[in-house]
């Protein structure tokens, strides 16, 4: 924790001594701070802040409750926890790889709501798999959950017009440290209650499936809000 805490204060320091505006920009309406969103960017960015939300609390459920599931079933504590590491393991690589697969073949939109329904599966599987079956629905998480991250992140991108993302930005992250530091709890409330560790990871099917939800609505709002947009303010580009 001493190390994190300093690691926060030296790139603190770093900012205030070296970081400087660049001089063509430091005029412009795109290096000032304003949250000056449109009724489109205001409903786009929130539904987009509640799809990262939703995911990383998924996200962290499996990764916090997936080792006792897997003792449960027999695995070792070494073995569990390296079975469910393979998660992050598995992001570093896939992000980028998956986002540039989706950016040259195109249809984020599709490859989200395939990648989600996917996690979704195998998380419902869980409770019923053993021996094999239990290592295919967690290997169906593992490769789901590595196409979703960087294609949620560009949405803000194409909700928010180029001089409102940094205020934008704040409000799509305020979803998702709202959402981590409530709905995790509920996750551990499904643990107690049912006093098995496949109940959170029901409960982070439910995540993903209102997921899926919202990332229906986004394309609903975008395709209803964007009709309304003059040629100047259209994205270059849809969900």
């Amino acid at each position: 924790m001493h190390v994190s805490t300093l690691c926060v204060l030296g790139g603190f320091v770093l900012v205030a001594l070296f970081y400087r505006e660049p001089t063509e920009t430091a005029s412009s309406k795109q290096a000032k701070l304003k949250l000056d969103l449109n009724r489109r960017e205001w409903m786009l960015i929130c539904i987009a802040g509640a799809i990262w939300a939703l995911f990383n609390v998924a996200y962290i459920v499996v990764v916090s409750f997936g080792p006792e599931l897997f003792r449960q079933r027999g695995y070792s504590p070494v073995q569990a926890n390296l079975i469910v590491s393979l998660i992050g393991w598995t992001l570093i690589p896939s992000i980028p790889l998956a986002s540039a697969v989706v950016e040259r073949f195109g249809r984020p939109g599709l490859a989200m709501l395939g990648s989600f329904t996917i996690v979704v599966i195998g998380l419902l599987a869980l409770p019923f798999a053993h021996g094999a079956g239990l290592l295919v629905a967690f290997a169906m998480i593992v490769l789901g959950m590595g196409v979703p991250p960087g294609l949620i992140m560009a949405l803000p991108v194409q909700a928010l017009r180029p001089e409102m993302r940094a205020g934008g930005m704040g409000v799509y992250y305020t979803w998702y440290y709202a959402a981590m530091a409530i709905l995790p709890s509920g996750a551990g409330f499904a643990r107690d209650y049912t006093d098995s560790a496949t109940a959170p990871m029901v409960f982070a099917a439910g995540m993903i499936v209102l997921c899926i939800a919202a990332l229906i609505s986004f394309q609903i709002v975008w395709d209803r809000l964007s009709d309304n947009l003059d040629s100047s303010e259209r994205p270059v580009y849809g969900p």
